[in-house]
């Protein structure tokens, strides 16, 4: 999950060689797709650390319940984070 468009795209672009990559753009909507989909869909959950509305931290809280609670196959959650301002 990540809300920068360029980020997702490189991300996908990197990994659907190798697995299905489905997206979401924050917290929530990523909590939903696991929840429509099934914990066990998924392999890998890449999480952004700050985004607007509901982060990675605190979706990963979330998704380690469902994961705890439902998960015959554990998902592994990774947290990436981007930043696209320039220091001067």
């Amino acid at each position: 999950m990540n809300d920068e468009e360029f980020l997702l795209w490189a991300y996908k672009l990197q990994l659907q060689e190798y697995f299905e990559v489905e997206i979401a753009t924050d917290g929530l909507s990523a909590i939903d797709m696991v929840k429509k989909k099934g914990i066990n869909f998924f392999d890998l959950i890449l999480l952004d650390i700050n985004m607007i509305g509901m982060g990675g931290f605190e979706a990963s809280i979330e998704l380690r319940k469902l994961i705890d609670s439902r998960g015959k196959n554990k998902a592994k959650l990774y947290f990436l984070s981007g930043d696209k301002t320039q220091n001067k």
